[in-house]
Order: structure tokens, then C-alpha cells, then sequence
């Protein structure tokens, strides 16, 4: 049944495409399910459109509701506040800007001339928007590099740039002595990302350029048909998701400016917005732990999320945000929550995690960014309550939100399962931006010294590797084929690097709708 439905689908995608209609209209209430060696794999030059039909397989791959409207341009990421050093060497004359990165800035990115390059957008949009001001141009991104190469000391560079044999390429940008300046990469890093070199990065660069306003870039995922590189594998393709969501993380954390060129992207193609996200409840199981709201279960210094699903099939144990609402009977001393696929050891210098810890008179939080453990450790003015004790966690894009349920001088307490999900009577122990990294994982709750006996009153989730409703949705405005298939009139590798219609597109208006002008 599944060969024939994915056979009659083809047929009509042909016949559609044979008459020059990319809209596809699948059946209603039909579920396909799409292998690695589906033809359906390799299609990528239509939209589908239906109502209530289920893709199994490929994540970023989806067929959507007719009703959806077009996507529109999310608020700048670039203003004012981020280009002062900029602004302030535009009113004495003369600024220089210089870009540093891999393939998708430089002159190796399959283009038919310099002025389909992205770059040779940033330029003229820079110049046009700060007129009085004579700006100086340096293109210095090397295709096929990654984060580490960047931060490499030792990194060798084009002998076209005329650059002595002795720098770095690093070294070269400090040389050049940018008032802006462009970092980008993360195609090339997926899992292998290197968030040492990439905090390092940015700590040389701020140490040796004082006077320099850095913007990150966020990088776009490639081709859902491209067997190069593996390109249509969903662990490669969540690799890059790994490391554009930790750069986006980062930047909004460390009030950075920065290109998402991702976000514009996913919103144009695939028709989700994964900064735009709600969570939503699951329904407890009897075959898994979570059998009933408020039951009590007695985990082995884990609680692991466990095979249960929301309303748009997402298993919550494997999704990139959530809250999970529990008490715990006795003290526990510290509990641990992974923020990320990059926690199973806390105790690792590269771990990404939040933590409690009820040892003290006031409740202490910690949290490690990948780099740094702990790079924050705060006392909260919560003292450390009798128990049992109700604890919040929520964990949604770059916010982390933790809470509990203090005792209240006129005995209330939550009587029914609403009264915990809207968290009535809880105080906020910690709120705010945190850095993590991006893809599915399983969360869990981990108690280093005790087996408490602990109650789950609610759990909620999301996996914006995914498409589904757990997203804003949109129609997607271009096919996949209309951003990377290569032809002589307008290049693209047919793979990661985008032809003159793709750059136009998606990387063009995410560059023309920042403020790169002094307010």
C-alpha cells in the first residue's frame, strides 16, 4: 500500500510538472512514508499541498495545509546598538569591513560573478545606507573551512590576499583593522562544531580589535535532495541545526548582532519559522514510566523522557524544547537537566546543562554554556524549602525559565492538575537567555545523590527539527530545486551553495532588512 501511494504521487507530480504547475496536491488524510531509496527523496522541485497528510521519514520534508499564508520578514537582528564603532568611524570619513568564513561568502561558492554573492549585497547595501562615509571592502571567508580553522593560528591563507607568509588568517583580519566585521560559518562544522574555538574566536577578535562591531552569521540548511555530502540524511542535516542554533543562542545572549539567514531560509522553503514555536502537552502512557498525571514513580537517579507524544506526534524523547512541572518527596541535594545533546556529563568541561543545588540556606542555580562549567552560578532569595517540593523547568529556544512552588502563609496549595501547568502560586528562581545547542535529544532529569520518589504533573514539547504545527507555519514561496539546482545561467552546486535566484531570495533580503544605518 505504501509503494503504491508513493507511486501514484510521483505520477502526478510528473504530469503537474509537465504542465508547469509546482503546486502538488496530495490526497487528504493519507500518510507516506519516504526511505532513502524512495524516488520521492530525490523530488524537490514542487510545493505539496493537502490537508491532514503525514510524512514519514525525511524531517524537512512536509505536505501543507492549503489554508496557510506567505511568510514575511521577521524584525531586525541588526540595529543601531550593534554598529557603534561603525557609525562612529562612518562620521569620521572612512570605515573598513571585512568578512571572515567558509564557502558561502567567499569567491568558491559556485557563483556565475562577484555580484550574485551575498557578500557583493552586504557592500552595496552598507554603502547605500551610510552615504557620507567612504567604506573599504575585504573579503576574507576561504571555502571548506569550519569554526576551529578560523580560530587556528597556524591556518594558512590564498596567496592571492598578498599577505606575509608568517600570518594566520586571523592574524591577516586584526591586520586589516575592520570597524566591521563579518564571521560566519557552520556548513562545514555540524556535529564536529567546536565551541571552544568559536567563543575563542570571538575573545581574540574582541581583545585585539576594541574598536570593531562583530555581526555572526546564522547559516541555512542544504539541499533536501543532495546525496553529496549526504546531504538528504536527517543526521546531517540536524548537524547543521547543531551549530546555527548555538551561533543564534549565542548571539542573542551576548547581545550580538547577527544574519539569520537560517530562520529566512526554513520560513521560504520549508514553511516553518523555527524561532516561532509553541509547546505542547503530551498524553501520559501505560506502557511507559508516565503513566497518569500525579502518580508517583520512584526513578533510578534518572527520570528520562519517555515515549509519549503530543498532539503532532513529537516523542518526548526526542525534542529539542520543553517544560516538565514534578515534586520531589526529599531533598535531593542537586538535581541536573542536559540544555542540549551535549550534557550526558555534567561534569565535563564541555558539557551544556543547568543544574540546582539545595545544599545551602537559598536555592543555587548553575548553568554551563559548552565551554565554561559553570559559566554562571546564582544564588537565588528562595531559601531551600521543607519538601516535597514543586519544581518548574522549561527550556524554549533561548529561554530557560526555573520556578517553584513555595509554601504560602494561608495554606493553599494546588488541588488540580491546571493549578501546576500554569504554575499558581510558583516564584521565578531563574529566567533568561542561555546558550545551547540545536537538533533532538533526550532530556531527563538527573539526581547525582539520591533516588528521590517524585510525581509529574505536566509535560509539554516541541521539535523544531521537524516540520509540523509545533511551529508558525507558512506556504513556502520556493522549491527547493529554485535555490540550488546549477545551471550555466546562474551556477549553484546543486548542493549547499545557492544559484543567483537562491542568493536573491533568501540571503539578499535578510542582508536589506537590517538597520545598517545610524539612527
Amino acid at each position: 500500500m505504501e509503494k503504491s501511494i508513493n507511486k501514484v504521487i510521483l505520477e502526478k507530480i510528473q504530469n503537474d510538472k509537465e504542465s508547469g504547475d509546482k503546486m502538488v496536491y496530495f490526497p487528504f488524510d493519507e500518510e507516506i512514508f519516504i526511505d532513502k531509496d524512495s524516488e520521492l527523496l530525490q523530488e524537490n522541485d514542487t510545493i505539496w499541498i493537502g490537508s491532514n497528510v503525514k510524512i514519514h521519514g525525511p524531517k524537512r520534508k512536509a505536505v501543507h495545509p492549503p489554508h496557510l499564508g506567505t511568510p514575511s520578514m521577521f524584525p531586525p537582528t541588526v540595529t543601531g546598538r550593534h554598529l557603534r564603532n561603525f557609525h562612529q568611524a562612518c562620521a569620521e570619513g572612512e570605515a573598513t569591513v571585512v568578512c571572515m568564513g567558509d564557502s558561502i561568502l567567499s569567491v568558491g561558492a559556485d557563483l556565475v560573478s562577484p555580484f550574485e554573492s551575498p557578500w557583493n549585497t552586504l557592500s552595496s547595501v552598507l554603502s547605500a545606507q551610510n552615504p557620507d562615509a567612504r567604506l573599504k571592502f575585504y573579503n576574507r571567508a576561504i571555502a571548506g573551512t569550519s569554526w576551529a580553522d578560523m580560530n587556528n593560528e597556524q591556518y594558512p591563507v590564498p596567496m592571492w590576499w598578498d599577505i606575509a607568509e608568517n600570518k594566520s588568517w586571523r592574524d591577516s583580519i586584526v591586520e586589516l583593522a575592520p570597524d566591521l566585521l563579518f564571521l560566519y560559518s557552520g556548513g562545514n562544522d555540524q556535529y564536529n562544531f567546536n565551541q571552544q574555538a568559536f567563543q575563542e574566536l570571538l575573545n581574540f577578535f574582541k581583545e585585539n580589535l576594541s574598536h570593531c562591531d562583530i555581526i555572526l552569521c546564522v547559516t541555512f540548511l542544504p539541499s533536501t535532495a543532495a546525496l553529496v555530502n549526504n546531504y538528504v540524511d536527517n543526521h546531517v542535516q540536524e548537524g547543521i541545526m547543531f551549530v546555527s542554533e548555538y551561533v543564534r543562542n549565542y548571539a542573542i545572549a551576548h547581545n550580538c548582532g547577527y544574519l539569520d539567514f537560517g530562520r529566512w531560509h526554513a520560513m521560504c522553503r520549508d514553511g516553518v519559522d523555527p524561532c516561532a514555536i509553541t509547546l505542547t502537552k503530551v498524553t501520559p502512557d501505560k506502557k511507559t514510566i508516565l503513566q497518569e498525571w500525579g502518580k508517583e514513580i520512584s526513578p533510578i537517579k534518572y527520570f528520562i523522557f519517555p515515549e509519549v507524544h503530543n498532539d503532532n506526534g513529537v516523542c518526548a524523547n526526542a525534542c529539542t524544547d520543553w517544560v516538565l512541572c514534578f515534586t520531589i518527596k526529599e531533598n535531593p541535594q542537586s538535581l541536573v537537566f542536559p540544555l542540549s545533546s551535549v550534557g550526558a556529563d555534567f561534569r565535563s568541561g564541555s558539557s551544556n546543562y543547568g543544574a540546582l543545588l539545595f545544599k545551602q540556606d537559598k536555592i543555587v542555580f548553575q548553568y554551563a554554556d559548552g565551554v565554561s562549567n559553570p559559566v554562571c552560578s546564582i544564588t537565588s532569595d528562595i531559601h531551600v524549602p521543607e519538601f516535597p517540593l514543586t519544581i518548574s523547568i522549561g527550556v524554549k529556544k533561548n529561554n530557560l525559565k526555573i520556578s517553584v512552588l513555595t509554601k504560602k502563609k494561608n495554606g493553599w496549595a494546588p488541588s488540580i492538575d491546571s493549578d501546576y501547568s500554569n504554575e499558581l502560586g510558583f516564584e521565578t528562581i531563574f529566567e533568561g537567555n542561555i546558550v545551547r545547542f540545536g537538533g533532538s535529544y533526550t532530556p531527563y532529569i538527573h539526581f547525582p545523590h539520591h533516588r528521590p520518589a517524585m510525581m509529574i504533573h505536566n509535560l509539554c514539547i516541541a521539535d523544531t527539527t521537524h516540520i509540523n504545527n509545533n511551529q508558525r507555519r507558512f506556504m513556502p514561496i520556493v522549491t527547493d530545486a529554485e535555490l540550488y539546482e546549477p545551471s550555466y545561467a546562474a551556477g549553484g552546486s546543486g548542493a549547499y551553495h545557492m544559484n543567483a535566484y537562491g542568493v536573491m531570495k533568501i540571503l539578499a533580503p535578510v542582508i536589506e532588512n537590517q538597520q545598517w544605518y545610524q539612527p
